[in-house]
């Protein structure tokens, strides 16, 4: 059913499998024209209010850095269980974390709707807390949902339904909430 919603409200949704992370890969995102391939092939409106952009896992990671280094393309951003290293200069995606406080203060000039979601059981939940308390202390405005359970498709699939829901809501507040469940 989100996917008529989606396409009704002119959102296309595209599913991209993950690939390994090489620095010239992601530095030439915008360079392999991917928005152009969407939009040519998808019904879109090319605005930044009308687009998008969420990953889990690895792909979260991947959405942290295309969307800080692309601000002007995307109002949401909704990143689930993110693979996240801190204090942000370790581990073995490095090149993401260069001048990322700028890059963000830069893309929240108009704040995003920006989402962190993971599992209270998630190997990746402190790492996720850490840079929501990085967001909170640059008075970067997100949301934070906390689930129960761990690294696992039912979660994500809460997340992306809890994200596509609040894609059309313009009431959406931008402040940071923690949501503990049962």
């Amino acid at each position: 059913p989100y996917a008529k919603m989606v396409d009704e409200h002119g959102f296309s949704i595209i599913i991209s499998e993950s690939f390994e992370w090489e620095d010239e890969i992601l530095p030439s995102w915008k360079e392999s024209d991917v928005v152009a391939y969407v939009d040519a092939n998808f019904r879109t409106l090319s605005e930044k209010s009308y687009r998008a952009i969420a990953g889990l896992s690895l792909g979260g990671l991947q959405t942290i850095y295309i969307s800080s280094c692309y601000p002007d393309e995307f109002k949401h951003v909704g990143l689930f269980s993110p693979l996240i290293h801190p204090p942000l200069k370790i581990g073995k995606y490095t090149s993401i974390y260069n001048n990322l406080e700028e890059k963000l203060k830069r893309q929240f000039l108009i704040a995003p709707n920006y989402w962190i979601m993971v599992g209270e059981a998630d190997p990746y939940f402190n790492s996720s807390y850490f840079y929501s308390r990085l967001l909170q202390d640059n008075k970067l405005p997100h949301k934070f949902y906390i689930s129960s359970g761990g690294h696992k498709w039912c979660n994500w699939k809460k997340y992306a339904t809890m994200f596509i829901k609040e894609l059309w809501r313009d009431d959406s507040p931008h402040n940071t909430i923690i949501i503990l469940e049962n």
